[in-house]
C-alpha cells in the first residue's frame, strides 16, 4: 500500500503541466547541495540538468547557439 501510494504521487510529480518549470525549479533548490541526504546521487547531476535547461531557455530568449555554450560548460 506504501509503495503504491509512493509511485502514484511519483508519477502526479513528474506529469508536465503549465508549473512544471516552476515545480522544477523548485526541486532543484530542494535537492541543493546541502541536502544531499534527500536523494542520494542524483543532486549534482540534476542540478546540473537544471542549470542547463535554465540557459537553453535563456538561449531561446537571445537566440544565442546552445551546444556552443554547453562545450565551453564541459570544460
Amino acid at each position: 500500500m506504501d509503495s503504491d501510494l509512493h509511485a502514484k504521487h511519483h508519477f502526479i510529480a513528474k506529469r508536465p503541466d503549465n508549473g512544471g518549470r516552476r515545480r522544477a525549479v523548485a526541486k532543484a533548490r530542494g535537492r541543493g547541495i546541502g541536502s544531499a541526504g534527500q536523494q542520494t546521487g542524483a543532486t549534482l547531476l540534476d542540478l546540473l540538468a537544471y542549470t542547463m535547461r535554465a540557459l537553453g531557455f535563456v538561449m531561446k530568449k537571445t537566440a544565442l547557439n546552445v551546444t556552443h555554450v554547453s562545450v565551453t560548460l564541459t570544460i
